[in-house]
């Protein structure tokens, strides 16, 4: 392109990420076509669960 202006600079990290340790990582994170915002597949620290309360045949609870 004649008279395109190309800006260089120093490369800066934006955020951290989880992506070590990981065999091919271009398939792990996608970016918006206005490179604003990333969606990256990373794990997730471990932590407490809280309990789940799965309610079977709730609708015939409602008829008593």
């Amino acid at each position: 392109m004649r008279g395109a202006l190309i800006l260089t600079g120093v490369a800066r990290p934006r955020f951290r990420t989880r992506l070590t340790g990981l065999v091919d990582a271009r398939n792990h994170y996608s970016v918006t076509a206005d490179g604003q915002r990333f969606l990256v597949i990373t794990t997730v620290e471990e932590s407490e669960y809280s309990p789940v309360s799965v309610i079977v045949n709730w609708p015939a609870a409602l008829k008593r």
